[in-house]
């Protein structure tokens, strides 16, 4: 069963975002692939990425035998590990080998990411952004601020 929803995903060029098509022709060095258009991630979110080489073959683009769930973890990202393509003709489901997708493959190389952050403000525009974790604890030290015998009543009010 969960065979055939993956292959169902996998086939389903909605799932993804294609950010990057070229002919890649097979080399033993890291080549930098520059994406046709920025990604961006909101905090939280998942999404699917789409590396696409017209070159025929399984050698254009390399992927490795999936690990681990996770392949990469820093304090912004998570890499989760996906599958490898090896159709030159994008989202083809079949292929001389049969199926044309590889599943629990992992990215291989180096990622460059830019972060933006966003700076609080009591502002209902930007305190909706916020987790709601976050809001909640927010109300609640806004609320123990000016109470008398609270800790925080020592802090000015441009804490």
């Amino acid at each position: 069963f969960e065979l055939k929803v993956e292959r169902e995903k996998y086939d389903n060029k909605k799932e993804w975002n294609q950010v990057f098509e070229d002919t890649m022709a097979p080399t033993n060095q890291f080549t930098q692939l520059h994406l046709q258009k920025p990604v961006r991630i909101k905090s939280g979110e998942s999404i699917g990425l789409y590396v696409h080489s017209k070159a025929p073959g399984d050698g254009a683009i390399v992927y490795d035998n999936e690990r681990d769930r996770i392949s990469h973890e820093d304090l912004f990202i998570s890499l989760e590990s996906g599958c490898a393509h090896i159709s030159n003709e994008p989202f083809q489901n079949q292929h001389i080998w049969g199926w044309a997708w590889r599943p629990r493959r992992e990215f291989v190389g180096r990622i460059s990411q830019g972060v933006k952050y966003m700076l609080w403000r009591p502002v209902k525009e930007v305190h909706q952004k916020f987790p709601r974790s976050f809001r909640e604890a927010v109300k609640t030290l806004l609320l123990v601020h000016n109470r008398n015998g609270s800790t925080f009543n020592i802090l000015s009010n441009d804490i």
